[in-house]
């Protein structure tokens, strides 16, 4: 079936939606989502540096600078700094991520 092209009304009516809640919509050019993608996974190899050398301070540094919903609702990122935790050896620092992510 071929595509529907956007109108401008239906990207304004599409834009007032999404203020409201109702609609999440996020057009991507093929270059547009590999910048995110390549974003996406420097940024979790830098938070996995971080885990294995225990650095608690610098994971939860990074995760609280990317305060965005897409970044925190990841289940792998909530893994990563508690895994940063574990290395530490904070525990108390770890049950309050893990609590977090309930």
């Amino acid at each position: 079936s071929p595509m529907k092209c956007l109108t401008a009304s239906d990207l304004l009516r599409i834009r007032a939606q999404g203020r409201r809640g109702v609609v999440k919509l996020r057009l991507w050019s093929p270059t547009s989502r590999k910048r995110f993608l390549a974003t996406w996974q420097n940024l979790l190899d830098e938070l996995n540096k971080r885990a294995e050398l225990g650095d608690v301070a610098g994971a939860e540094a990074l995760f609280l600078s990317k305060n965005t919903e897409f970044w925190q609702n990841k289940t792998v990122v909530y893994n990563t700094v508690l895994k940063a935790c574990a290395n530490s050896g904070e525990i108390d620092k770890a049950e309050r991520w893990y609590s977090r992510m309930k």
